[in-house]
Formats: C-alpha cells, sequence, structure tokens
C-alpha cells in the first residue's frame, strides 16, 4: 500500500505520488534490455537485439504489476496480494461490491483463450452477486471519423484509410478508443452473454480514459493518463543515467 489508508489518497498530490511510486520501483525491470535472442529472420527484417520485442515486453511489464498499483492507488480497487488469492476467484482486484480484471492492451488475450481467462472469474462474480469490471488501458484505435477529427485537431493530414491517420497520430497524441460497454462487446468476448446471471449492465469493459474516470472520478482522466506518462518518461532518464553509472564503474572496475 503507497500511502496509508486509502481515504489520504484523495488529493492529486497524493495521487501522483502513488502512481509514480509504482513506476519507480518496477523502473529497472520496466526499461531492462531485451535478453539476447535475435533471429536471422528478425534480423532481416531490420530489427536489433535493441529493438527486438522491446515494446511487447514493456507493455508486458507495464500490465503487471505497474498497472494493477496504479489501479490501487484508487479507493474503489483493492490489489490483491498474490495471483490466486484465496476467495478472490482468480481476479486481480476487488471491492466490496465489485471484481478486477486488469489488461494492458485490449488484445492481450486472443481468440478462445479470452473466453477461457474472464469465463470463471466473471461466474466469481455472480456467484457472489457482485459487478465485474475488465480493465483495460489500451483500446483499439478510434473510428475514422474520430481519428480525422484528432488530426485536424493537430493541424495535420486528415486525408486517407482510418490506419493511416492512427499512423500519423500516435506520435503525437492517444488515438485510442474509450469505451465504457457491457462486457460481452469487448474484443473476443461475445461467449459471456451465454453465461447464467450475466447482466449487461454490471458486467463491464472499461477502458482508456473512462477506466480513468471510473476508479478515480474526482480527477480528470486526461490528466491521470498524462500523469502516468510522464512519470514513465522521467523514470526512464533516470533508469538511463543509473545504467550509465554501471557502466562507467564496471569500466573502471575492468582496468
Amino acid at each position: 500500500m503507497c500511502l496509508g489508508s486509502k481515504e489520504n489518497r484523495t488529493g492529486l498530490k497524493q495521487l501522483q505520488k502513488c502512481i509514480c511510486d509504482a513506476i519507480k520501483k518496477n523502473a529497472d525491470e520496466l526499461f531492462a534490455s531485451n535478453k539476447p535472442g535475435l533471429t536471422p529472420y528478425e534480423r532481416a527484417g531490420g530489427f536489433s537485439e535493441t529493438t527486438r520485442g522491446g515494446a511487447k515486453a514493456f507493455s508486458n511489464k507495464l500490465g503487471k504489476p505497474i498497472l494493477e498499483e496504479i489501479w490501487n492507488c484508487s479507493e474503489h480497487f483493492t490489489r490483491v496480494k498474490s495471483d490466486g488469492e484465496t476467495g478472490k476467484g482468480g481476479c486481480d482486484g476487488y471491492s466490496t461490491t465489485e471484481y478486477f480484471e486488469s489488461k494492458s492492451r485490449y488484445n492481450t488475450m486472443k481468440g478462445d483463450s479470452a473466453l477461457d481467462e474472464i469465463s470463471p472469474k466473471l461466474e466469481h462474480a455472480i456467484s457472489e452477486g457482485k459487478k465485474f469490471t475488465l480493465l483495460v488501458l489500451v483500446d483499439k484505435k478510434m473510428l475514422k471519423n474520430d481519428l480525422i477529427n484528432m488530426c485536424k485537431k493537430h493541424g495535420i493530414n486528415h486525408v486517407g484509410f482510418a490506419d493511416d491517420l492512427y499512423a500519423r497520430l500516435t506520435g503525437l497524441d492517444d488515438p485510442h478508443r474509450s469505451r465504457n460497454i457491457p462486457l460481452h462487446k469487448g474484443t473476443n468476448l461475445t461467449g459471456l452473454k451465454d453465461i447464467t446471471g450475466y447482466d449487461s449492465t454490471r458486467h463491464k469493459w472499461i477502458s482508456g480514459l473512462e477506466a480513468f474516470k471510473y476508479l478515480f472520478p474526482k480527477h480528470d482522466p486526461e490528466v491521470i493518463r498524462d500523469m502516468i506518462t510522464n512519470c514513465i518518461e522521467k523514470e526512464r532518464k533516470n533508469y538511463r543515467r543509473r545504467l550509465a553509472r554501471r557502466k562507467k564503474i564496471h569500466s573502471r572496475s575492468s582496468l
């Protein structure tokens, strides 16, 4: 727990400290270099050991445990003490009225594996008469009209296919959807609507800014998102400075 009782976490400065602490204590693993393993095919594709799988590894580490620790800064979410904690149905977090599952991206669960993973957790929530929410940090790219409007906001070319517009925006903004929708309408989860007791008003997929709005209702969701990205940027720079110092010390000791 980062700042004592959750009642003390309502202020924005306290929340910022809680979020940055979650990122800082995991920084060495979050920004660590890839383990060597470049294949000839990846090399032919223009990748190197430094770029190979880097974003995927970063996303995986951000999703667990950092994202769960960020959600835990909310008074509405308590992170489980360990995976598989007794009585929590395998969920990542809970409150007195709700169970939560957390994902860093909408597509981390592929095909049927999404149903296999979420179904028993949803059924556990149903068995206790509680709500169930799947929190997703990064959802699908925005619909084309929304991408066009975002391009116009930034004064850049807004003509082209949705994928082209999206590619122009990823380095400038956050061109991803923010949704609060019935759980079965989330990616690869259609089959959940057939589970006995499923209730589309109580079982939700909540993503992007909507997730911040849901767990941190007293604060602007864009401020929360920017707080997280700013903390990541700061800790990345700190990590690089620490790494440079280590290399310098190692170089001296090998003389």
